[in-house]
Formats: structure tokens, C-alpha cells, sequence
């Protein structure tokens, strides 16, 4: 005897496909950087960030090509120490190098970098950023731009290390 109770299963396993696929992309639209956060962490800073500190950096970028094949990742580390909000010693790949390179990964640069990120962002991008609640320093963001000759996929670590 046959029974319809296999169409049953096959619409319940559509169903599952379809919400396993949409809930991402809907849980990272509730998560983008807003101005009002990138606000909010920048008073944070002002208010209880650190000027001496050790900032170390890990930067990845990707190309995004739409012939399929994507090339290897740069990475790059960085270590930058600086004294009274200034850089006053910086390293990358465990090289030293003069400061001037990397002036801009100061705290204030930092959120300069970000806010510019926020005003090129497109609604087919990707833009979310993981703020320290105790200090407002941003942790780490991932920015995905889609479309066009740039499209890359960007992915930064920062780790804070407050100096006595």
C-alpha cells in the first residue's frame, strides 16, 4: 500500500533548507555598524580609553573575483605601541618599521577608518565590528564589499594590551 506521507517529509526538508539559508543573511543584516554605535564606542574611548597601549593587529584581505578561483589571502600583523595616544614604536611581520607608515591605526584612525567604511557601504555589503564594553576599542570587523572591480572580503583582529 502506498501512502502520501513522503510528500510530507520532502515539503518539511524544503521548508528546513529554506530557513537554514535565510536566517544568516537576516541575522547579519541585525547586526551591520550603525553611526549611532560607531558614536557610542567612539565617547567610550574618549572617556576611558588608554593612552598608553600595545596594539596588535592582524589584517586579512581577500579578493572576491567572480570567475570563481580566489587567490591566496594577504595577511599582515602589526604591532604598534603607543605613549600618550601616539605611535611611538611599530613592527610588521615582526620587522621594524618607520612610524609615519602607520600613524593611521591609532584609536582616533581607527574610527576614522571605520566611519569611511560606513559611508561606502553599499546594501549588498557587509559591515560588523565587535566593540570592547569596557574601553570602546573595536575588537575585530569584517567588511565584505560586493560588486564592482574591488569586490574583496577584509577581516581585522585587534588586541589591546593596556601598558603599566
Amino acid at each position: 500500500m502506498v501512502t502520501g506521507r513522503w510528500k510530507w517529509f520532502f515539503l518539511l526538508l524544503a521548508m528546513t533548507g529554506i530557513v537554514a539559508a535565510l536566517l544568516p543573511v537576516i541575522f547579519s543584516r541585525e547586526r551591520q555598524l550603525t553611526g549611532d554605535e560607531l558614536r557610542r564606542a567612539q565617547a567610550v574611548w574618549a572617556t576611558r580609553g588608554p593612552g598608553d597601549y600595545t596594539l596588535l593587529v592582524r589584517w586579512k584581505k581577500q579578493e572576491l573575483s567572480k570567475e570563481g578561483g580566489r587567490p591566496a589571502p594577504v595577511v599582515m600583523r602589526l604591532k604598534l605601541r603607543f605613549r600618550d595616544s601616539r605611535l611611538v614604536e611599530a613592527s610588521r611581520d615582526g620587522n621594524f618599521i618607520p612610524v609615519d607608515q602607520f600613524s593611521d591605526w591609532g584609536a582616533e584612525g581607527v574610527f576614522r577608518k571605520l566611519q569611511g567604511f560606513l559611508d561606502r557601504v553599499k546594501p549588498k555589503d557587509y559591515l560588523v565590528v565587535d566593540f570592547a564594553p569596557t574601553d570602546g576599542h573595536p575588537r575585530h570587523w569584517v567588511l565584505v564589499t560586493r560588486g564592482g572591480p574591488d569586490s574583496c572580503r577584509e577581516e581585522v583582529d585587534l588586541v589591546l594590551a593596556p601598558t603599566r
